[in-house]
């Protein structure tokens, strides 16, 4: 039986992955959530196949906007996707339990460097980690290096044949990504570019795992 563990960067399309293997009787699976993953937790676990999930920080940017948005429809905050990603808010977080109160402004900054590289910065109290990332992007470099498979959200299904195929798992041919219900919008070439800016060092991690960057 597979032993399989999965860290779920938030709006990564781990839902589909984990909502799927938890279905499944010949797997022993278990779901790492939203929380900060650290190297002392990763010692922890006895030897186990270790998955994680990576998308193009643009559009995972913009699916995390919808989604908010869709908690808060009458925030002012969130009229605009322009303003909104130039003025994360400082005092709110639909994941607050997992990041605290600052994570909107942490998903804009190079979040995946934060997220995988920023062992110990997350304290007790759930206080957001620091804002500056030296020494950050090499932690989080080795830290997926070292996982098993690496899904790269753009391309979900197939790539989820293709770890089936790589341990010699049935194929779930029945496997579906879920879609959640969000409004449709354009990005303006200003906010990729601003996003770019904002999450450079994320877009590098995501080149170095052969994650599809859009617009390029």
């Amino acid at each position: 039986m597979n032993k399989i563990w999965f860290i779920h960067p938030p709006k990564t399309g781990g839902t589909s992955i984990s909502q799927f293997l938890k279905g499944q009787k010949n797997l022993d699976f278990k779901y790492y959530t939203h929380e900060q993953f650290t190297k002392e937790k990763y010692k922890q676990l006895t030897p186990v196949i270790m998955l994680s999930a990576l998308r193009c920080p643009i559009q995972q940017t913009r699916s995390y906007f919808t989604f908010i948005k869709m908690y808060r429809p009458k925030d002012k905050n969130l009229e605009s996707f322009s303003y909104w990603l130039r003025n994360p808010n400082p005092c709110f977080s639909i994941i607050e339990e997992c990041f605290g109160n600052q994570f909107e402004k942490w998903m804009t900054t190079n979040f995946y460097v934060r997220f995988f590289g920023s062992e110990g910065v997350v304290g007790s109290h759930c206080e957001a980690p620091s804002f500056d990332i030296d020494g950050y992007f090499s932690e989080a470099v080795n830290l997926l290096k070292s996982f098993d498979y690496v899904f790269d959200t753009s391309d979900l299904t197939n790539q989820f044949n293709k770890f089936t195929s790589k341990y010699n798992m049935p194929n779930f041919n029945n496997f579906n990504i879920c879609t959640p219900k969000s409004f449709k919008f354009d990005i303006l070439k200003d906010d990729i570019d601003y996003i770019k800016k904002q999450r450079e060092q994320d877009i590098e991690l995501c080149k170095m795992f052969n994650i599809k960057i859009t617009g390029e």
